[in-house]
């Protein structure tokens, strides 16, 4: 396990736990923050929806939720993918 004796931030938290990650030889590494509730199956399904699209052919980087409720309100930042990008 690994833990800071003191908050550094969720950038170094993030970044130390894909390095242990990858020390351990981790094949994938899920990310959630503190109030995050996952439904039956979730992490299944995403496994299953990546070696999909590996055995595709495609290299998988990041993937995300398609779907979010955001108890807090309504987003206040943009949700769909940027033509732009």
């Amino acid at each position: 396990m690994l833990r800071h004796h003191v908050n550094e931030g969720i950038g170094r938290g993030l970044n130390d736990g894909l390095a242990f990650a990858q020390e351990c030889g981790a094949e994938w590494m899920l990310t959630v923050d503190q109030d995050s509730r996952l439904p039956h199956g979730y992490i299944e399904h995403l496994v299953g929806v990546a070696d999909d699209v590996l055995s595709a052919g495609v290299r998988v980087g990041v993937m995300g939720a398609l779907h979010v409720d955001d108890a807090s309100g309504d987003f206040t930042y943009p949700t769909e993918p940027s033509q732009d990008a």
